[in-house]
């Protein structure tokens, strides 16, 4: 409270349509800024340190586990066409995909009815409610 009344840390434990569960952290004022995810599936372990924002993590990598054997470990810059801030997040790769969709004709798979969840969620966390859960439809 004494940072001011919009910053605080967010907490999710969540389940998705699949019945996979994810554990979200959220935490604006830690001392670092790092975003990660491990991926727990049968005898795999998929780790990522993803290259946020100047953050610690930078360039990135992944790095995959078969019952505790590496089997996979690369950086972001093994991954993407470049090293700039834009490629390593993700932004350049998203747009080309994008427009790569448009001039091909099919449907982008990033639309407006994919991004409601997202929109929805961080509307949850505005409004700081303890439960969310996704609308049918």
């Amino acid at each position: 409270p004494h940072i001011g009344p919009t910053v605080f840390n967010i907490f999710m434990d969540c389940t998705v349509d699949s019945g996979a569960t994810a554990h979200l952290s959220v935490c604006p004022v830690a001392g670092v800024v790092v975003e990660r995810a491990t991926v727990h599936a049968l005898d795999n372990t998929f780790l990522l340190d993803f290259p946020s924002g100047g953050g610690s993590d930078g360039p990135g990598r992944l790095r995959h586990l078969e019952k505790g054997e590496l089997k996979l470990d690369v950086t972001g810059t093994e991954l993407t066409v470049g090293a700039e801030p834009f490629e390593l997040e993700g932004f350049y790769g998203e747009n080309a995909s994008f427009f790569d969709d448009v001039r091909a004709g099919r449907h982008p798979a990033g639309d407006l009815p994919s991004a409601r969840q997202s929109v929805e969620i961080a509307q949850c966390i505005r409004e700081r409610r303890a439960e969310y859960c996704r609308a049918a439809g």
